[in-house]
């Protein structure tokens, strides 16, 4: 199982439901979360082996938040 970690923008409640859509459309996940109160607002994603960091990027971009690798 592969765990990532990321730095992302999504800062409260209403912005983790936004994102949940398109984190929850990528296949190789098996379970996410937003760390809402650190202050790097930290997400973190695991799943199936074959998962990649570019994934969960285009799916959080997608939903209009920025992300980047911790």
């Amino acid at each position: 199982m592969a765990t990532l970690t990321f730095k992302t923008n999504i800062n409260c409640n209403n912005c983790v439901a936004k994102v949940k859509p398109f984190l929850n459309q990528v296949e190789n996940i098996e379970n996410w979360q937003v760390d809402i109160e650190n202050p790097d607002k930290t997400l973190k994603v695991s799943g199936e082996d074959e998962l990649t960091s570019q994934e969960v990027i285009e799916a959080v971009q997608k939903a209009g938040f920025t992300i980047q690798p911790q």
